[in-house]
């Protein structure tokens, strides 16, 4: 995408973008053939990016709100489409405080302040882009609001949400984008390129509905990010050269025959944060940390909330969103899928498919917020060309998207799991899990004799984690929310009458496999797996030498019998 600044006036159309930040939608819009007239934005540092990256364009750091809409109609002149992204965050999931919408929070009227521009200067077509959560309000009353206040400036409107990594960016990334168009012009979304699922439990599903419309395989985030240099142990560089020879497509494209790596930054991460993420597997996230281990804050959480946080990047897979904190580790799926650390400016940037020779000014926590904030470039590409398509009748003027292909498409299926294998995934029992062998590691200082994963009684319907033959000693480790833990039980976000009827199954399971220990002469010992292994291990241990104690009082005879 970058070098096509040449192009520019190929399609002999213009554009002005309201809410620019560090230049995403320009640049895609840019690449199509469209000149980028005017850019306005209240960041400093975003303006100081979109000046380096774009610099025939005027750029003013200002608010929408600082001028008038007869203001900036002069200062824009004719213009064929107006681009904007008007603040998210009082629609975002993350920017919500009590309710999805806030009436009162002005970051929610800037959309208002664009369509008195469009009513001003009256473009052929304009672009809206937001987060979901513009048309989950209300079933869709905001969205609603917003299209009808379009359709009296006599714009034909269109909704949808789109999925970036369906568009060849390695990110699952999904916002929504209204695009008005003249009433004499007709106008569609962009067909996907690439197809892939969303959930790692449906994969054979999505693998099977792409083969079926002929599309392209997501790109993987290690697809993008694999031929940057490794970090560990040090925090990088504004420039710097590349680890290795361009890996795949994506990452030639995005490359353009450059040799100086700019960016490739990271924030350094903390002792105790690093060793948190250091028990996340790749495609892992807080939940594979030993429970004691982590910080009190997670100790109210669902096992089925923020199932993000400290997730660490599956390379076979596209990244979650980036959002403007992708240098955090914490608060969301940022770890470096093989060195224990965040992703680094360039990495985030890569992976929402910025060129490597575009330059980012300001600080690291300012660098990332820029491209998180930012709408893909590639996508927009992808919109800019199916407005132009529209406006002009005919796709040869614009300049056709980048379509990259997976690597891969050299092989000829997915590794999927057999009908049989997902059969024995869901069935299996579950042993030497980490809580377990962090207890029995804990217990062996005690010189106690113990064996694990055994039933001493053949009708049992479940092993017993830790055994103590001679004292008759059974122990459970339990995971929290299968077996219904009373400190962290809560209702899950999503099918809650089935999760309830199956820990409520689990409990019984369980009453009954104490029963029959105990009717055994067993004592019958659960922990839970957010307890400390060290703490467990003395309760443990207790309990052992009290039987022992028990055992030695009495008397000989009662003994022999």
């Amino acid at each position: 995408m970058a070098g096509t600044r040449s192009r520019r006036n190929q399609l002999g159309l213009t554009a002005i973008d309201l809410f620019c930040g560090a230049g995403g939608l320009s640049e895609g819009f840019e690449s199509a053939g469209f000149e980028v007239t005017f850019a306005l934005d209240r960041d400093f540092d975003s303006t100081e990016t979109y000046r380096l990256n774009h610099p025939t364009t005027k750029v003013e750091q200002a608010s929408i709100t600082d001028y008038s809409p007869k203001a900036l109609a002069r200062i824009a002149g004719e213009v064929d489409v107006i681009l904007g992204g008007p603040s998210c965050q009082g629609f975002s999931t993350h920017g919500r405080r009590n309710s999805w919408h806030d009436p009162q929070d002005e970051r929610n009227k800037l959309w208002r302040h664009m369509a008195h521009i469009v009513r001003e200067i009256a473009p052929k077509a304009f672009l809206l882009e937001n987060v979901p959560g513009l048309i989950y309000y209300k079933e869709n009353r905001a969205g609603q609001t917003l299209i009808r206040r379009f359709e009296k400036l006599g714009y034909r409107c269109h909704q949808q949400v789109l999925l970036a990594a369906d568009y060849g960016v390695p990110q699952l990334r999904r916002r929504v984008f209204v695009v008005g168009i003249r009433d004499d012009c007709d106008f569609a979304f962009p067909q996907p390129t690439h197809l892939g699922g969303w959930r790692r439990d449906t994969q054979l599903q999505w693998e099977e509905e792409r083969k079926r419309r002929q599309l392209l395989r997501h790109i993987t985030s290690w697809e993008a990010i694999s031929d940057l240099p490794r970090l560990k142990g040090g925090l990088g560089s504004k420039s710097g050269r590349y680890g290795t020879a361009a890996p795949s497509p994506y990452a030639t494209l995005l490359r353009k025959g450059r040799n100086e790596l700019l960016d490739h930054e990271i924030r350094a991460l903390g002792e105790a944060h690093a060793r948190l993420v250091a028990h996340v597997p790749r495609g892992g996230t807080w939940r594979d940390i030993p429970p004691h281990l982590l910080p009190d804050r997670y100790r109210g959480m669902r096992r089925t909330d923020s199932t993000n946080l400290l997730g660490r990047i599956d390379p076979r897979r596209p990244a979650y969103t980036i959002t403007t904190q992708f240098n955090n580790v914490t608060g969301g799926c940022f770890t470096h899928p093989y060195e224990d650390r965040s992703l680094s400016v360039r990495e985030g940037a890569r992976l929402q498919s910025f060129p490597d020779g575009y330059r980012f000014t300001g600080a690291l926590s300012s660098r990332c917020r820029q491209i998180g904030n930012a709408v893909p470039p590639l996508l927009a590409q992808h919109l800019a060309y199916a407005i132009a398509t529209a406006i002009t009748g005919t796709p040869q003027r614009a300049k056709k998207p980048s379509v990259v292909r997976s690597v891969r498409e050299a092989t000829t299926s997915v590794t999927l799991p057999t009908t049989a294998t997902r059969k024995q995934m869901v069935t299996q029992p579950r042993r030497d899990t980490g809580p377990e062998l962090a207890v029995r590691q804990a217990l062996q200082r005690s010189r106690l004799a113990f064996a694990a994963n055994e039933k001493p009684l053949p009708e049992l319907r479940r092993e017993v984690d830790i055994i103590f033959r001679r004292d008759k000693v059974a122990v459970f480790i339990d995971g929290c929310f299968w077996h219904g833990c009373p400190e962290h039980t809560r209702d899950t976000k999503s099918n809650t009458k089935w999760w309830a009827e199956k820990i409520t199954t689990n409990r019984e399971r369980d009453a009954e496999t104490t029963r029959l220990l105990e009717n055994a002469g067993f004592a019958v010992v659960q922990v839970w797996e957010h307890e400390d292994p060290e703490i467990a291990a003395i309760r443990i241990e207790r309990v052992v030498r009290s039987r022992k104690r028990a055992k030695s009082r009495k008397p000989a005879a009662t003994r022999r019998r």
